[in-house]
């Protein structure tokens, strides 16, 4: 029975998607599949599609998660951060995390097995894509605080930064 205001399909979504991450995080790309990761999460693979209709938009949704949930903390810490010691502490302090976390090895995994999947890949760029925007606005704001914005591409840099990310 549901608690009110409970919303099982929510749950049931993010079930899934934590599989999914989780799956990613352990087996790579190539072992992540229906059957992966609902063996994982422990509920019916049908599940996956009935929720999110193939494995590559499953694939997609876990990708958002975590992006977003990174995303958010980035933003934090560059804006909380007053020096550009305090920039790059913060922001090796995170890649750090997202090391540990696992959350490199989602995204290495999703844009490897990208390589293959034209349409996946496609939508992988979009999502990564803000990523890029924001290392161009902190690289820009860094590069004019040192007296290096006139000779240097923020944009290229910030191409740079997330490729090795």
């Amino acid at each position: 029975m549901l608690k009110a205001g409970a919303q099982p399909e929510a749950t049931t979504k993010s079930r899934i998607i934590d599989a999914a991450l989780q799956t990613l995080k352990e087996e790579g790309f190539a072992g992540a599949s229906a059957r992966a990761i609902a063996r994982r999460g422990d509920f019916n693979q049908a599940l996956i599609f009935y929720h999110f209709g193939t494995l590559d938009d499953l694939m997609l949704a876990a990708l958002d998660k975590t992006s977003s949930e990174r995303m958010d903390r980035y933003r934090d810490a560059m804006r909380n951060a007053a020096s550009l010691e305090a920039k790059v502490a913060a922001a090796t302090e995170l890649y750090r995390k997202d090391l540990t976390s696992g959350h490199i090895t989602v995204i290495s995994e999703l844009v490897t097995g990208s390589l293959s999947r034209p349409d996946l890949g496609l939508e992988i760029v979009e999502r990564v894509e803000p990523w890029v925007a924001f290392a161009e606005e902190a690289i820009s704001e860094i590069l004019l605080s040192i007296g290096l914005g006139e000779l240097i591409s923020p944009r290229v840099a910030a191409f740079a930064v997330v490729a090795l990310y």
